[in-house]
């Protein structure tokens, strides 16, 4: 059990401050008899000061009379690369997304303001041309035509 205790010790001391808490709680809830399996995913300090994501799984093999684990086997699998390209994944997904909702109200606002020329034309000519609101609505006019350009 101490050089159990001791190995764990090593493993928690490598683990990411972040990680450790759910990662000790799946290792605790496995060793006390309550799932299967040990399994867990988080980061691991590498030799170079680099984190690196694994993905841990393992059992109790062994444990004494009293239901105390004993021997435990498992593995260790590097995913890192799984996690990077889960991550850019999720970016696309996100650009995607933001992308459909950018054309979308592309798309509404280009239809409201396709409208806003023709009530300014109809404005223009209920005004006469030496009316000053003839110059402001004359600019309304261009710039929304420019927006519905824009837009498009």
């Amino acid at each position: 059990a101490e050089m159990t205790d001791l190995r764990l010790r090593d493993i928690v001391a490598l683990t990411h401050p972040e990680d450790v808490g759910a990662s000790d709680a799946a290792l605790q809830a496995h060793l006390q008899g309550d799932t299967p399996f040990y399994e867990a995913e988080f980061r691991v300090r590498k030799p170079n000061g680099d984190w690196t994501w694994v993905l841990a799984r393992g059992r109790v093999i062994a444990r004494d009379d009293r239901g105390a684990p004993l021997r435990v086997c498992g593995t260790y699998l590097d995913i890192s690369e799984q996690k990077r390209l889960e991550e850019h994944l999720l970016q696309s997904t996100k650009m995607e997304a933001i992308g459909r909702l950018a054309g979308g109200v592309a798309h509404d606002f280009n239809n409201t303001l396709g409208v806003t020329p023709g009530f300014m034309e109809l404005g223009l000519d209920a005004v006469k041309p030496g009316d000053p609101l003839h110059a402001g609505l004359t600019e309304t006019r261009k710039a929304a035509e420019r927006s519905a350009d824009l837009t498009r």
